[in-house]
């Protein structure tokens, strides 16, 4: 796991100097650290192997594609969006490996041009991006962080007013993934506000949607999702450590609190907000149906690279507020908000999160000869 703490290391080193502790600096700068992180994700996607629960699966994927005529690959029970360049890296090998290459870059070009562009400060979201675990998805649901990355450029658009662009990106990132189609109600509901009177409402209804969350899969297994039967996918019927669902959990009750004073107009924050709380609601879902957890993914992009670094911003302004301490304290509390967060990734890389460790490469595929 020693690439992975060096990961962490790098994104606060080289974060701080190019984009400021608490507050961004400059634009240039910020371009230019998420250019060096992109590219950073991007290397260690792409060369990785057999890293990731997912990974098999995608190589195997990947490499039955080569003897699949067009009829064949128009039956391929998954979204087209994401097979299009794999075919296109197969008309020069047989081997699954470049299919990795290629899709890596666009991937991680997708995400840290978001946090280039709408980051309050990138390192921050980046930081977050690592010690969430988003990352470590972005290892294993390639498909989902596809579509959550266009996803995430759709609901900035909704959080303008443009839901014409809005729902066209929508449906977009429903071409790598059916769950995306889920932002386009979603889109809808986050004009509702986001206040004491809704959270209750939502809080009693999310209970009840747990409670009786065993009915509703069985439901949707039966007539609509068939290929998800519980003997087929066991996450269907088992959950995931209740550790997720406490980490989206304090984002949101973090940014609730602090929600006046959090930067940006008062859609911008209730949709992040709401994002947030579907963060919490789909993890907290996956303690009995860890498949479920996987469409708190659409949320996760917003929720660590705009909503975390506006938390960290605005503890760190709260902090300061006496002027003969300022720049102490906003550095005292920038650095407690690291540490717990960094406390957070060791427990994910402790835990093996989605199965990330130990980090392999394809040059040590070609000493075993797989």
């Amino acid at each position: 796991m020693t690439v992975y703490w060096i990961l962490l290391v790098f994104s606060a080193a080289l974060g701080i100097p190019l984009c400021g502790l608490c507050e961004k600096r400059s634009d240039r700068r910020a371009a230019v650290y998420c250019i060096v992180m992109g590219a950073a994700f991007a290397l260690l996607a792409a060369v990785r192997f057999d890293v990731g629960v997912d990974y098999n699966m995608y190589a195997k994927l990947f490499y039955d594609m080569n003897f699949m005529d067009t009829e064949q690959l128009g039956n391929i029970q998954r979204e087209k969006g994401m097979l299009f360049p794999v075919v296109l890296t197969e008309i020069f090998t047989f081997d699954y490996f470049p299919a990795f290459a290629v899709l890596s870059p666009i991937i991680y070009a997708l995400i840290m041009v978001y946090g280039a562009k709408y980051s309050d400060n990138p390192w921050v979201g980046v930081f977050a991006f690592l010690c969430f675990g988003v990352f470590f998805n972005s290892l294993n649901f390639m498909r989902q962080i596809m579509a959550a990355s266009v996803g995430a450029f759709a609901l900035r658009y909704a959080a303008k007013g443009n839901y014409f662009r809005f729902a066209v990106f929508a449906i977009i990132a429903g071409a790598f993934h059916r769950s995306a189609f889920l932002l386009l109600p979603f889109g809808l509901i986050c004009l509702i506000p986001m206040n004491i009177p809704v959270l209750i409402g939502l809080l009693c209804g999310s209970g009840a949607v747990f409670a009786f969350s065993g009915d509703i899969i069985n439901a949707a297994t039966d007539f609509v999702y068939k290929n998800y039967g519980a003997v087929e996918h066991k996450e269907v019927i088992t959950g995931l450590s209740p550790l997720y669902t406490v980490m989206f959990g304090v984002i949101f009750i973090g940014a609730f609190v602090l929600k006046d004073k959090l930067r940006g107009d008062e859609r911008e924050i209730n949709q992040l907000l709401w994002c947030a709380y579907s963060g919490f609601f789909f993890e907290s879902l996956g303690m009995k149906h860890a498949i479920l957890s996987r469409l708190g993914l659409l949320f996760f992009l917003p929720i660590v690279f705009l909503l975390v670094p506006k938390i960290f911003t605005a503890a760190c302004r709260l902090a300061s507020g006496h002027k003969g301490r300022r720049k102490k304290a906003a550095a005292f509390t920038a650095a407690a908000l690291m540490i717990a967060m960094t406390g957070l990734y060791g427990g994910l890389l402790y835990k093996n999160y989605n199965g990330v460790v130990p980090y392999r490469t394809v040059f040590e595929r070609e000493v075993e000869g797989v």
